[in-house]
């Protein structure tokens, strides 16, 4: 397990309703490919936190990883660049680029 893992886990074990770091612990997952446990985290911490739209983004990169999702991947990808606000996220690019890709040939 990495460190970062270890720790995401740590925070998620001390801090279970924590919207900002249930989707840490969903990331870091989503770095380790583990597609539809991170997905379920993911969706947690939008529960709790709506308003986030980097977690609809995460959300959108998890599904576009699992094979027949690729429809709610779209979905949640363009969502979460229209919710972004006036200032382009820092992940805008990535969620552009992911949203052109998705259903094509990997």
């Amino acid at each position: 397990m990495t460190n970062a893992l270890a720790t995401a886990k740590l925070a998620y074990e001390r801090a279970p309703q924590s919207a900002s770091i249930i989707d840490t612990y969903g990331w870091v997952l989503a770095l380790n490919g583990e597609p539809q446990k991170r997905l379920a985290l993911l969706r947690q911490a939008y529960s709790r936190l709506s308003t986030e739209s980097a977690i609809r983004y995460h959300i959108g990169l998890a599904l576009s990883l699992i094979a027949g999702r690729e429809a709610e991947a779209k979905e949640e990808l363009s969502a979460a660049l229209s919710a972004q606000g006036a200032k382009p996220a820092r992940w805008a690019d990535d969620a552009t680029r992911v949203l052109k890709t998705v259903g094509k040939a990997k």
